[in-house]
C-alpha cells in the first residue's frame, strides 16, 4: 500500500513537472519582430492571398501591403474624370483598385505581387480583411512611441538609425549591408545614403504612390491609408512622417495584448428611425472611434449627447473609450416642412460664446451657413500687418477683415470657414435643383439692401450695410445675405477698397505656401469665383457646417445597348451621394464594352461590375455590348501580330504605331483581365501564366475602330 502511494505521488509530481514546463514554455515573451502568436500567416478568405505577421509592441502588423483587388481600374482614367473632386476628395468619390506598376503607358504585372495594390481613399476602408483593420494615426503614433521607449530610435529625418530606417526593407541597390540586401532585383529600394535595416522585420518597400498631377514608380518612397489621412518613409530619409497622397498603399493590423479591459459602447438614435449611427462595440479604454451619424430621409443631424452632455456637434468625430461601459445618443430633427432659406433646425440662433456675438442661420441643401460675416476678433487682432483698425460701424455692419493667419480662428467651435468645395457644392446645388446659372447665381445669394434697388422696401437703402447702384441687384432669395465688406490689400502703405461693390471671403483651402498664396472666394456681380491672393490681405469669413440632411432619393435606370446583348443590374431610387454598384453582364457572344450617357462616353473601364456616386438627379446610362465574334483573320503581311497563339506564359501583340489607343485581354465572360495603353511601336506585353487554360479575347481599340480576336492559353 506504502509502495502504491508512493507510484501515485511520483506519477502526480511528474505530470506537475510536465504542466510546469509547459507553461513555462506558454508564457515565454514574444520578442518584437517575430511572427504574431496565433497568426504566424495568414489567408486573405475574399482571394486567397497568403501574408506572413510581426509583432512590434502590442500591435500585430501584416508584413506586406494589401493585395486584394475586387476589380481592377485604369490610374490615368480615374485621374482624368475625377480630377475635380480629387484634390479634396483623396480621389474619386468611388472605391477604386490599382496594381503597382499600372501607369498611362505601361503595365509591369511583375511588381504586383511584391508592392501590393494602390487604393484611392473609399476603397482603402475596404482593404484589410474581417478581423483587421486600417490603422488610425494613433496607431502609428504608438509604434512610434514604443519604438522611442523601448530602443532609444529616434524619428529625426536625418538619423541614419532612425525609425523609418528601422522599419524599411534592407533590399536596396548598393546597400551597405551587403548579402541579399544589396540587389537591384526588384521588390528593392532605390540607391540613397540612408538604407534599411529592417530591424523588426516589418519590411516596408517602396511601392511609391499616386497623386493629382503627379505618380511614382516603386523604388523611392512608400505612402500608406490611414482612416484619417495617410503617413510616409522616404528612401532618403530615416523617419516616418504623415503626409497623404490621393492613391497608395494599405498596411493592415490587429492589436495583441490589450492594455485594458474591454467596455461596451452603446450607440443608439433619437428619435428611433430618425437615421443611423455608427460605432457600437465592445473597445478597450484610451483607444479613439471614428463616430458617424447618418439621419435619414427629411431629418437633418443635431447633435452627440452622453447623458444630458453635448459632446459634439459634428456627424463625424472622434471620441475616446472610457473606462466604463457608455451610451451614446445621435439626435436628428426633423426637417418636414423645412424648405432652403429657412433658419437651420437646431441651430436657428447661434452664440459664440467666446466673445457672446449672436448670428442667425440658413439652410441651402445639406449646407447650414451663418447669415453674417464672422465678428471674432482674435487675440492678436485681425492680422500682424499694420492696417489701420476698422471703425466699430464696419465690424458691427459687415464683419472683421482677417489676414490669413487670424481666418483661422474665426469661426465659433463646431463651424469651419468655408472652404472651396463647400462654395462649389453650393453653386452646384443652386443650378441642379434651381436653373440658375453661374453667371447669375450671386444675386440669388447677395443681399437684396442696394443703393436705388427696384425692389424697394427695406431693400432700397443707401444706409450701410449695403451694396452699391448697379444695374444689376441681389434678391437674397436664401436668405445667406452676402454683403460687400471689401478688402485691404497687402501694400505699402495698406490700401482699403472695394466696400459696397465687392465680397471677398478667405476659404479653408491653402495654395502655394511658400509665396503666402491662398483661395479667396468672391462675389462681384452675378459670379462667384475662387482665385488665389496674398495671405497679408485682410478679408471676409463666412462659417458653415455640414447640416447632415439626406436629399430625397432619385432614380437610377439602367439600359442595354443592344437590347438581347446583355443584362443590366441596379436601377432603382437612391439618395444623392449613394455608391451604387451598377452590373453589365454580357450574353453569351458579347462582351461588354463601356457605360454611356447619352452620346458620351461615361467610363471606359471595361468593368462588368462599376461603382458610381449617385447625382443629385435621376440618371439613365446605357451598358454597351460588342459582339465577341472575331474580326477578319491576321494576314501574312497584317501589320497587325498576335504570338504566340496559342500561348503559354506570354503574349504578345504588335501594333501600326498611333492607330490604336488600348489593348485589352477579356474572357469568355467579358470580364476584364490587363488592359494595357501602348505607346508608340513598342509591342504590347501581357502576362499569361497565371491564367487558366482556355479561349480568351484580344480587344484592340482605336479611335474610329476596333477589332476583336481569339486567343488560346495553354498550360
Amino acid at each position: 500500500m506504502e509502495k502504491l502511494l508512493l507510484s501515485k505521488r511520483r506519477i502526480l509530481f511528474l505530470l506537475l513537472c510536465i504542466f510546469m514546463l509547459c507553461n513555462k514554455s506558454l508564457a515565454q515573451p514574444v520578442a518584437d519582430g517575430d511572427p504574431c502568436p496565433g497568426f504566424e500567416t495568414f489567408t486573405d478568405p475574399r482571394d486567397g492571398n497568403i501574408y506572413t505577421t510581426v509583432v512590434i509592441g502590442n500591435q500585430c502588423w501584416i508584413r506586406e501591403n494589401m493585395r486584394y483587388i475586387p476589380y481592377l481600374d485604369p490610374l490615368y482614367a480615374s485621374l482624368q474624370i475625377y480630377n475635380w473632386t480629387m484634390h479634396y476628395n483623396y480621389g474619386s468619390p468611388l472605391p477604386q483598385f490599382y496594381a503597382v506598376g499600372y501607369w498611362a503607358m505601361e503595365h509591369n504585372d511583375s511588381l504586383y505581387p511584391h508592392y501590393g495594390a494602390f487604393y484611392n481613399r473609399n476603397s482603402s476602408r475596404d482593404a484589410c480583411p474581417a478581423g483587421w483593420y486600417l490603422p488610425m494615426e494613433q496607431d502609428w503614433d504608438q509604434m512610434v512611441d514604443y519604438l522611442a521607449q523601448a530602443y532609444g530610435l529616434t524619428n529625426n529625418p536625418d538619423d541614419i538609425n532612425g525609425i523609418g530606417n528601422a522599419l524599411k526593407s534592407c533590399r536596396q541597390l548598393n546597400s551597405p549591408l551587403s548579402g541579399e540586401c544589396n540587389t537591384p532585383e526588384h521588390p528593392r529600394w532605390d540607391s540613397f545614403l540612408h538604407y534599411g535595416n529592417d530591424r523588426f522585420s516589418f519590411s516596408a518597400l517602396p511601392a511609391g504612390f499616386a497623386d493629382w498631377d503627379w505618380s511614382e514608380k516603386p523604388g523611392s518612397s512608400t505612402w500608406w491609408w490611414t482612416t484619417e489621412g495617410g503617413i510616409s518613409i522616404s528612401g532618403w530619409k530615416g523617419n516616418i512622417e504623415f503626409s497623404t497622397k490621393l492613391i497608395a498603399s494599405v498596411r493592415c493590423m490587429k492589436e495583441i495584448q490589450p492594455a485594458s479591459p474591454l467596455f461596451q459602447l452603446d450607440v443608439r438614435v433619437d428619435p428611433p428611425g430618425s437615421g443611423q449611427a455608427e460605432g457600437s462595440g465592445s473597445h478597450r479604454a484610451g483607444r479613439k472611434l471614428s463616430m458617424r451619424a447618418i439621419p435619414g430621409e427629411c431629418y437633418v443631424f443635431r447633435h452627440w449627447t452622453i447623458g444630458e452632455k453635448i459632446i459634439s456637434i459634428d456627424p463625424s468625430f472622434v471620441f475616446e473609450m472610457p473606462h466604463e461601459n457608455v451610451i451614446i445618443q445621435a439626435s436628428f430633427i426633423s426637417l418636414q416642412g423645412v424648405k432652403d432659406g429657412d433658419p437651420c433646425p437646431g441651430y436657428e440662433v447661434v452664440t459664440d460664446p467666446r466673445d457672446g456675438n449672436v448670428y442667425t442661420t440658413t439652410l441651402i441643401g445639406s449646407q447650414c451657413w451663418l447669415r453674417e460675416n464672422a465678428r471674432y476678433i482674435p487675440e492678436q487682432g485681425f492680422g500682424n500687418n499694420p492696417n489701420p483698425p476698422l471703425p466699430q460701424e464696419h465690424l458691427d455692419y459687415y464683419g472683421g477683415l482677417y489676414s490669413w493667419e487670424a481666418s483661422q480662428e474665426a469661426c465659433p467651435a463646431g463651424w469651419q470657414m468655408a472652404g472651396e468645395p463647400q462654395w462649389d457644392r453650393l453653386i452646384h446645388y443652386l443650378v441642379d435643383e434651381y436653373g440658375y446659372t453661374t453667371e447669375n447665381v450671386a444675386f440669388a445669394l447677395r443681399s437684396c439692401r442696394q443703393v436705388n434697388s427696384p425692389l424697394g422696401g427695406d431693400c432700397n437703402t443707401r444706409e450701410h450695410p449695403r451694396w452699391d447702384e448697379n444695374e444689376d441687384y441681389g434678391t437674397d432669395i436664401f436668405n445667406l445675405s452676402l454683403l460687400p465688406a471689401g478688402i485691404t490689400a497687402f501694400l505699402t502703405p495698406p490700401v482699403f477698397g472695394g466696400m459696397g461693390a465687392n465680397a471677398s471671403f478667405w476659404t479653408s483651402t491653402q495654395g502655394f505656401t511658400p509665396y503666402r498664396i491662398h483661395k479667396v472666394t468672391s462675389v462681384g456681380l452675378g459670379t462667384i469665383i475662387t482665385q488665389s491672393s496674398q495671405g497679408d490681405s485682410r478679408m471676409s469669413v463666412r462659417c458653415m457646417r455640414e447640416a447632415g440632411l439626406r436629399p430625397a432619393a432619385r432614380t437610377l435606370n439602367l439600359l442595354s445597348d443592344p437590347p438581347h446583348a446583355g443584362t443590366v443590374l441596379s436601377s432603382g431610387n437612391y439618395h444623392p451621394g449613394q455608391m451604387v454598384a451598377v452590373h453589365a453582364m454580357p450574353e453569351p457572344g458579347f462582351i461588354f464594352s463601356h457605360w454611356s450617357q447619352g452620346d458620351g462616353l461615361l467610363w471606359d473601364s471595361q468593368q462588368t461590375t462599376t461603382w458610381l456616386e449617385m447625382p443629385n438627379h435621376d440618371l439613365e446610362l446605357t451598358a454597351v455590348f460588342e459582339s465577341a465574334v472575331s474580326s477578319k483573320p491576321i494576314t501574312p503581311d497584317s501589320p497587325l501580330r498576335i504570338y504566340p497563339n496559342p500561348a503559354s506564359n506570354e503574349l504578345w501583340v504588335e501594333l501600326p504605331a498611333g492607330e490604336y489607343e488600348t489593348v485589352l485581354l477579356l474572357n469568355l465572360q467579358g470580364q476584364l483581365i490587363q488592359q494595357i495603353f501602348p505607346s508608340g511601336n513598342t509591342p504590347v506585353r501581357f502576362h499569361t501564366a497565371h491564367l487558366p487554360a482556355g479561349i480568351y479575347l484580344i480587344t484592340i481599340r482605336g479611335r474610329n475602330s476596333s477589332q476583336v480576336h481569339r486567343v488560346m492559353i495553354r498550360k
